[in-house]
């Protein structure tokens, strides 16, 4: 497991979740993708509700809000809910340890 300063844990599920933000963030959803990993293209459907929410998290972190409201209607709550998990799944000092060098 990837360990960060003070001896804090770093899960694996905020690894993964920090990591697709920054990916979304830094694509352009105005292009086609480099690699596209939906299967439902893969067996013959024309659209998928999860490129949708893809698409629109994208929009959202390049600052186009309305085109991610366009794209999936609840992609701000995904959004958010996403956030959030990053948020509660930082690594925390321990409260046991000492603050501040006091014992």
């Amino acid at each position: 497991m990837l360990t960060v300063m003070h001896s804090k844990r770093v899960s694996l599920e905020w690894v993964f979740w920090s990591a697709a933000v920054l990916l979304l963030a830094a694509t352009d959803p105005h292009r086609p993708p480099l690699v596209d990993l939906c299967m439902w293209k893969y067996v013959g459907y024309a659209s998928c509700p999860g490129c949708g929410l893809g698409h629109a998290l994208a929009y959202l972190l390049n600052g186009d809000f309305l085109s991610a409201i366009d794209a999936h209607p609840l992609s701000p709550f995904a959004a958010g809910v996403i956030l959030l998990r990053i948020k509660t799944l930082w690594p925390r000092r321990s409260e046991s340890s000492p603050k501040n060098g006091s014992s």
